[in-house]
């Protein structure tokens, strides 16, 4: 029995104490282990003011850097990057950088964390464009910004190196966790009074509650040891709260249990009640004493107190109601329980008496049911505040409605721009098939571009069409521009005699790039500006390809495109929007050609199936398949009238009208027995091809007011 006394609270205390240390270790560790975790916490971050407003300062440096004379209005460009960090596209870009970061520190065994923005000039010139058009032009178009500071970064990468480290003791961790559980029970089970010993176990789970929550506010003291520059402190707290705020859901779920517990035992056994023995503990300390070692223990005790409630009186108040709470808790719990005993005086008797089997059972059960119902209720708030991370820096809405995010590609209409480059904007442009560029394409609701790239060579003010690079005939390009095009294309290459001014290149140009031609690099640019600046949408590219499959590729990365470009599969199951914006691969591209050679770029009619694209006369459309026959897992209308050379708007204006488009993607759903994915038209803000998409994607009518705007 003697033994028995010295061994079950050596048994109670290392078990809850390895409960505490191996909580700490789990939990925390999947915040910094798990990729997609830790970007959230950082873009989580976000939301506290010392971190927005010591990254907005850290933004803004770097722009000012970068353009020393923008220094003269710093105060206004710090306002507006300030209400930019709070953005849900400034978030998204966060929470993208925090997910490479990662990546380069622990899969790529990267020696530090690099916490950089490099879009963060497109965010701030769209955020300054409406506001202040002349700032927003003053911006850099291409800086790279810093999150924090270079310390500040030595500081996190240190700590999260400790991570990496920790990252092969969390198994070891989790079975020591269930190790101290057992031993929480054997020593209970072990304990000559079940009474004391069930005291004792509450008392110790109780204690592991209290220090977790210690954990969160710890970060302030960190701070200050870490550094002496006030913002980057407060930046620093907020950071640590942000990864280590959801152990105190884990701290109530072991206090929790552990107040049930120890109200449980008392309530039977008062001698054990550890607020009398704490009034006794008081009682003493308070005494007059004459031992000089007791004095100075409560001056020390006094000094530190006080000086915490005058240096930090809210955490002080905290604590003060963090204790009193589990006070009123643990005297509520011992009050149910007396209640409880009362209504057995009888089975009361009997555990006087040694007789107590009955009691115990009412004991054990209410002591189940409590803690269950405590427990429960901490556990279900965890998983909420997870569900809330999980929303942290992720955008809402995807290609325009929340409803479309879980849904896959296969399962989406995107409206469409046939012949996307050829528009009225590019000067010199002849036969355009639309009247606006294309990012004023995107901004006004086009997620399907169907582009034409040539090679080209410039000369006397003009393109000409490099034949000698191209992947098709000069009779194959006149079957379809027709003769009239042909003809003026060939007189203007006659005129293009001079000698080269630059070096051949590719270009967006419809057949002969004599009709018109702009450089490819600059729009995919716009396109990524895009992107970047509407975290929530995703893009199709279909690329009818006269240029090899590497010389295109190097286009995009040149645009830095390449951090967008989908590269899983293209078949059933397609991923949904949620998944592809939440891996920041929100460009799916296809090529026409067909050739091998770069991985995301796809041969489209091995996936896209559709109908006919040549009809002189509305009533000449037809559903029936053409390229890609009709086995594709997507499915592209082609809806426009052929007028070579000449598109005309008029015949948009009949086409594309909300009724007659949308009749007839409905013919061609049923006829097809798949939804229209891909709806491609001329003219595109001729009509309402915007709205037809919303429809078929099942999102609210458009109303009649709405088409005609």
């Amino acid at each position: 029995m003697t033994r028995l006394r010295r061994v079950h609270p050596i048994l109670v205390v290392t078990g809850a104490a390895l409960v505490f240390l191996t909580s700490i270790v789990v939990l925390t560790a999947r915040g910094f282990l798990d990729p997609d975790q830790f970007a959230r916490r950082l873009a989580r971050s976000l939301e506290d003011d010392r971190v927005a407003a010591y990254v907005a300062g850290q933004v803004t440096n770097g722009i000012v850097e970068a353009r020393p004379n923008l220094i003269d209005v710093r105060p206004i460009l710090e306002s507006s990057v300030r209400a930019l960090v709070g953005s849900d596209a400034f978030r998204a870009v966060v929470r993208s950088s925090a997910r490479a970061a990662h990546h380069a520190l622990f899969e790529s065994k990267g020696q530090r964390v690099v916490l950089a923005l490099p879009d963060i000039s497109v965010l701030v010139r769209s955020a300054l464009s409406q506001a202040s058009p002349e700032l927003a032009a003053k911006i850099p178009p291409s800086v790279e910004t810093a999150l924090a500071s270079e310390a500040a970064q030595r500081v996190f990468t240190t700590f999260v190196r400790f991570w990496r480290l920790a990252q092969k003791i969390v198994l070891v961790c989790w079975v020591l966790w269930y190790v101290g559980i057992a031993l929480v029970v054997a020593g209970l089970w072990l304990a000559p009074d079940r009474r004391r010993g069930l005291v004792l176990a509450g008392s110790a789970l109780a204690a592991a509650g209290i220090g977790l929550l210690v954990v969160p506010p710890a970060g302030r003291i960190l701070a200050f040891a870490a550094t002496d520059e006030p913002a980057l402190r407060g930046a620093m707290t907020g950071v640590w709260l942000a990864y280590f705020a959801n152990v105190r859901w884990l701290a109530l779920i072991y206090g929790g249990v552990g107040l049930v517990f120890a109200s449980a035992g008392t309530a039977v056994l008062e001698a054990a009640d550890p607020l009398a023995r704490g009034r006794r503990l008081w009682e003493r300390l308070a005494a007059p004493t004459s031992s000089p070692a007791v004095r100075l223990a409560r001056g020390v005790v006094a000094l530190a107190v006080g000086g915490g409630a005058i240096t930090a009186p809210l955490v002080t108040l905290s604590t003060l109601g963090v204790l009193a709470g589990i006070a009123l808790v643990y005297l509520g719990l011992r009050e149910l329980f007396r209640g409880i005993l009362d209504r057995l005086p009888d089975a009361v008797q009997a555990e006087a008496a040694g007789r107590g089997a009955r009691l115990w059972v009412v004991v054990g059960g209410s002591v189940t049911a409590v803690a269950l119902l405590l427990g429960g209720t901490a556990f279900l708030a965890l998983r909420s505040e997870e569900r809330d991370l999980a929303g942290a820096g992720a955008v809402t809405a995807c290609n325009g409605s929340a409803a479309l995010c879980d849904s896959a590609v296969d399962e989406v209409v995107f409206p469409g721009a046939h012949n996307a480059m050829s528009n009225a904007e590019v000067p010199g442009w002849m036969f355009p098939h639309h009247r606006h560029g294309i990012r004023r394409m995107l901004d006004d609701g086009i997620r399907l571009l169907l582009l034409d790239v040539h090679y080209g060579v410039p000369t006397a003010g003009r393109v000409r069409t490099d034949f000698e690079h191209e992947t098709v005939s000069r009779d194959r390009i006149e079957q379809e521009l027709g003769p009239e095009a042909t003809a003026a294309a060939v007189r203007i290459r006659d005129q293009l005699v001079g000698e080269a001014e630059g070096p051949p290149a590719l270009y967006f140009c419809h057949g002969f790039c004599e009709l018109g031609a702009y450089p490819v690099v600059p729009t995919l640019r716009e396109i990524r500006d895009f992107l970047v600046t509407n975290p929530g949408e995703v893009v199709m590219l279909v690329v009818e390809d006269y240029v090899q499959p590497l010389d295109l590729a190097a286009a995009f990365e040149e645009a830095g495109l390449l951090d967008f470009a989908y590269t899983g599969r293209v078949r059933t199951p397609w991923p949904t929007l949620r998944e592809l914006v939440d891996g920041n691969q929100r460009l799916i591209v296809f090529a026409e050609s067909g050739r091998p050679g770069v991985a995301w770029l796809r041969p489209a009619f091995e996936t896209i199936q559709e109908t006919p694209y040549t009809f002189h006369r509305p009533e000449d459309f037809s559903c029936r398949p053409n390229r890609g026959g009709s086995a594709g897992s997507l499915f592209q209308i082609n809806h426009w009238i052929e007028t070579t050379p000449a598109p005309r708007p008029t015949n948009a204006e009949v086409v594309n009208a909300y009724d007659f488009l949308l009749r007839r993607a409905r013919q061609c759903q049923a006829a097809r027995g798949h939804l229209p994915n891909a709806i491609a038209v001329d003219f595109y803000d001729v009509g309402d091809v915007v709205g037809v998409a919303r429809t078929l994607n099942g999102r609210e009518p458009v109303t009649a007011q709405a088409r005609k705007r």
